[in-house]
């Protein structure tokens, strides 16, 4: 996912200020600049209106935009296989591309994500039949990706890589069991002043995440520079007796962790 990482931290300072000028999204040049960077993403492949099928509910306006809150929902009648998550001014764009697997209700996914200025946020579905489904949330936000890391005064890096999950003991309408895994990890993406060295944090985020239940995928997910520190991933999976969660999850510096958890407790 680095190759999309093609704006310098400077230039994203000089978009963030100019945004603010905008209202809803709709301005020509970013229109213009979501058809460069869709073509850059997914080529030739055409992009459809996903409509009702695919909701993305964001804040219009971030309270804190280093952890701003996404939450898709998707209708099960389109078969989805993926989803990507874009977030087209921010300097890597690609915020994260997630892979259902056979254990996996692709209907509900929630995450947190960094956005540095005023942009439209774009959900991109892939369909079984191979279809593109698009749709985008105009978000007003500024200096997500330079905010600062941490959990009330710890060292971000105390613990990293340690996991837990909860388990929503209300079933959804259709029998699949809600979980969230809460991940430790600073995801320093390279913009975090440090006043100690009066430089910058060098970059250490988790770039792969898989979960297993049962022995079966629910998903895999390639993240980037834009998802939030210590990072919470919610997602839907059919629940079976006795089943069991294995999360392994890697970062762009060599970290890798793996993690057991029984389900429901």
């Amino acid at each position: 996912m680095k190759k999309y990482l093609f704006v310098s931290a400077m230039l994203c300072a000089a978009m963030m200020s100019a945004s603010a000028h905008a209202s809803d999204g709709t301005e020509p040049d970013r229109v213009q600049r979501w058809a460069a960077l869709s073509h850059r993403i997914f080529g030739a492949a055409p992009l459809s209106p996903a409509g009702p099928a695919v909701t993305l509910d964001m804040p219009a306006q971030a309270d804190d935009a280093a952890v701003v809150p996404l939450t898709l929902r998707i209708d099960p009648a389109i078969h989805a296989v993926g989803v990507d998550v874009i977030i087209d001014d921010n300097p890597s764009p690609v915020a994260a591309k997630i892979h259902f697997g056979p254990a996996a209700d692709p209907t509900l996914i929630k995450l947190q994500v960094r956005i540095d200025g005023f942009t439209n946020v774009h959900a991109v579905a892939r369909t079984a039949d191979g279809r593109l489904l698009e749709t985008s949330r105009f978000v007003k936000a500024a200096g997500g990706c330079s905010g600062p890391v941490g959990l009330g005064g710890d060292d971000p890096m105390l613990n990293i890589g340690a996991m837990k999950m909860r388990f929503d003991p209300v079933p959804q309408p259709d029998g699949a069991a809600e979980a969230t895994l809460l991940i430790r990890h600073p995801n320093y993406n390279g913009m975090q002043f440090d006043p100690v060295t009066q430089g910058y944090k060098p970059a250490r985020y988790i770039d792969k995440t898989n979960i297993q239940y049962d022995g079966r995928t629910v998903l895999s997910m390639e993240t980037d520079i834009s998802i939030s520190s210590n990072p919470e991933i919610s997602f839907l999976y059919r629940k079976v007796k006795d089943g069991a969660f294995d999360v392994r999850i890697a970062d762009t510096r060599g970290g890798s962790w793996n993690h057991v958890f029984p389900a429901d407790r």
